[in-house]
Formats: C-alpha cells, sequence, structure tokens
C-alpha cells in the first residue's frame, strides 16, 4: 500500500512522483552512482529512520550487484529498516523444476545461487552493516508470525485443501528484516517479527 501524506501540492514527471513526504523514482539500480545523485536531487535527509523494500528483486541479480546497492543505502542512510521477499532453495527437485521454467522463458535469477538459503541471506545483510537481522522461509513465517486469526481469512479465500503443496510453495521464498540504527532511534529495533 502506498499513501500519500502531502497528496494534495504533489509533481507529476514521466518518470517521477514527489509530494512534500513522498518521493517515487525510477533509476537503474545497477548504477549506485545515479541512486545517490537522484536522492540527493530530492534533499533526502538522509538521518531520518527510511524503510527500503525489496519483492523478488534481488534475486535477478548477482551478489556482487546487490551487495552494491545495498552498500549504497547502508553508508548513506544513518538509520535504515530493510524488508524484503526473495526466492530460496533451488535445489531441490521443485526448486530445480522452478528453475527450468524460468529458464524456458530467458529469465535467469542471477544471485539465487549466492544466496539460496536463509544463513546466505543473513551473511548477505551482516556483510552489508545491517547491525540486526531476522529471514524466514514462508512456511516458518506463515506458522509462526501470523495470527490464527488472519490464517482463517487466507485459507478462507485460497480453498486450501493441500497444505503439502502450499508447504512446499513457500519453502523456495523468504520473508527478511535488516536493521541499521543510530542511538536516537535505537528504540526501531523493537521491530521484530512478532510470533503467535
Amino acid at each position: 500500500m502506498i499513501i500519500f501524506y502531502n497528496f494534495i501540492n504533489f509533481r507529476l514527471e514521466y518518470t517521477k512522483i514527489s509530494s512534500k513526504d513522498y518521493h517515487l523514482i525510477s533509476i537503474d539500480l545497477i548504477k549506485t552512482d545515479a541512486i545517490i545523485e537522484e536522492l540527493n536531487k530530492l534533499k533526502i535527509d538522509y538521518s531520518i529512520p527510511t524503510i527500503l523494500i525489496a519483492e523478488c528483486f534481488l534475486v535477478y541479480l548477482t551478489r556482487k550487484v546487490t551487495m552494491n546497492i545495498l552498500n549504497v543505502f547502508t553508508s548513506n542512510f544513518k538509520n535504515l529498516i530493510f524488508t524484503f521477499y526473495d526466492l530460496i532453495n533451488p535445489h531441490d527437485p521443485f526448486g530445480q523444476e522452478m528453475l527450468d521454467n524460468l529458464r524456458q522463458r530467458n529469465i535467469k535469477l542471477n544471485g539465487i545461487e549466492e544466496t539460496d538459503s536463509i544463513d546466505k541471506q543473513i551473511t548477505r545483510l551482516k556483510d552489508c552493516g545491517f547491525l540486526e537481522y531476522e529471514v524466514h522461509d514462508m512456511v516458518d513465517f506463515y506458522n509462526h508470525f501470523i495470527d490464527n486469526s488472519e490464517k482463517k481469512k487466507i485459507e478462507k479465500l485460497e480453498l486450501f485443501d493441500e497444505f503439502e503443496e502450499w508447504n512446499l510453495l513457500q519453502s523456495h521464498s523468504c520473508y527478511g528484516l535488516g536493521i541499521k540504527l543510530e542511538k536516537d532511534y535505537e528504540f526501531l529495533y523493537s521491530i521484530k517479527f512478532k510470533k503467535y
């Protein structure tokens, strides 16, 4: 969900939407110098808490490119919360089938081998300077971090009759959180996945 806090006075350009409290920009993230250049144009305050979201995106990039991108953010933003959803576990039969299906469509997951497990995802967060981190496969996340009343709603929508298949699908993706904060914002370290 995207919320505009001050949407009455905003500017819409071909590749940008900007308002006082919200900026949406289009940029080639591989060109890491361009990231900071664009953020500087927006006069971003690198000291206030900032949330960075990556949804099934980093797995398409090599580890080196991903590390460069994340390092740009961790080295410039003093208070950063990074949350991501990505693919893992490509080595079992289901994972191999997933990769084969993507290859048939000429889609390559350039980073899957280097971040194919929860441990490697955590290592990447550590190597990029995050001080707190947490990564769970989606089976674990669904079983332990989703409230039972919410599960019942989801299960009605999805008409679950095959939990084995659901678990197989979910074991090939993960959800993670990396946090790096200065002393004034240490209270935000309490942002963790809450177990139910």
